[in-house]
């Protein structure tokens, strides 16, 4: 898992992630257009919710490979939605596959510019990387989305420790 650069990222390899948190609710991103699902035809959104669920259950479980299959699923149906994506980014973040959770995150980001957990993950993934610059304008991005996010205050501290790092302290 994500280690040594707080809880943020110890969050989100964990199933106590906000992707893992609260992401079943909300609007799936209507940016990608249905496509076929291998055998079948075009995927409606109460099975895309209903894959997602039953991802976002089998993460918070602690069964990756359920997770895993379910979100290949679903991202062969709907390749860019957005929380499949941050959920699969989680994923990779716990088998440490950082490069791919890099990836995955990032094209959440592409996918839903509006979702906040998607910004967390790649801020907390440049973190990692000790990409202090970057992880920080992310940071930044998902308190300006979700001030009142459970993870809001863990960010924010965050945010103060990379500023100081750069030595950028608020008097």
């Amino acid at each position: 898992a994500a280690g040594g650069s707080g809880a943020p990222a110890a969050e989100a390899a964990t199933g106590s992630s906000p992707a893992a948190a609260g992401a079943a609710a909300g609007a799936e991103p209507t940016t990608a257009e249905p496509t076929a699902a291998e055998g079948s035809g075009p995927m409606d959104d109460a099975a895309v919710r209903a894959l997602y669920a039953r991802a976002e259950a089998a993460f918070k479980a602690g069964r990756a490979a359920r997770a895993n299959a379910a979100l290949d699923e679903l991202l062969a149906a709907r390749p860019n939605h957005a929380k499949g994506l941050v959920l699969r980014a989680n994923l990779l973040i716990d088998s440490g596959d950082l490069d791919q959770a890099f990836a995955a995150a990032q094209a959440a980001v592409r996918a839903d510019p509006q979702l906040a957990d998607a910004h967390m993950s790649v801020g907390v993934l440049h973190q990692e990387r000790g990409e202090l610059e970057p992880a920080l304008a992310a940071y930044q991005r998902f308190l300006e989305l979700a001030p009142k996010s459970r993870y809001a205050s863990s960010i924010r501290r965050q945010v103060k420790n990379i500023e100081r790092k750069l030595g950028r302290t608020n008097p």
